[in-house]
């Protein structure tokens, strides 16, 4: 089920819009482990941050790999619910995604935006940054728009 099911989305206005995401992310039990907040949502552009990054450290001390990962995919999530007009689910089906910095402290802010929106497929790229504005991974990312029924 979708968070979108029985709303009227496409007469919600921006504020009403990213306030339901908000919502729907707090509730989330993953996105309560990895501790991320959606921050802002409009155009095709999503933007989360995770600000306490001491429990997502692997044994050398630096931030998983795999918490940034999840990061860019759910700000990817968001910038393609920041343009649906009507409930749809989708899903990730492909993610490529560099790492250019070590992080082990502060806070990292993603910025995902659509890049191009198919009537099946979307294509989109990531920019995470630490907390000095620098970039420290980039991803790209592809998302399918499911059937009814939750099949691709």
């Amino acid at each position: 089920m979708s968070m979108y099911d029985e709303l009227d989305v496409k007469n919600m206005t921006k504020e009403e819009k990213l306030k339901l995401v908000k919502d729907v992310a707090e509730a989330s039990p993953f996105y309560k482990t990895l501790g991320i907040k959606v921050v802002d949502m409009s155009d095709g552009i999503g933007r989360l941050e995770i600000d306490n990054l001491e429990p997502l450290r692997q044994p050398a001390g630096l931030v998983h790999g795999g918490a940034l990962a999840s990061l860019a995919d759910s700000a990817m999530a968001v910038a393609i619910l920041s343009l649906d007009q009507r409930p749809r689910q989708f899903a990730t089906i492909e993610m490529k995604i560099n790492y250019i910095l070590p992080v082990s402290d502060g806070k990292v802010t993603a910025e995902a935006k659509v890049i191009r929106r198919g009537k099946r497929v979307i294509f989109g790229e990531c920019n995470i940054f630490n907390s000095k504005n620098k970039l420290v991974a980039q991803a790209l990312l592809t998302f399918i728009y499911l059937e009814p029924d939750g099949t691709c």
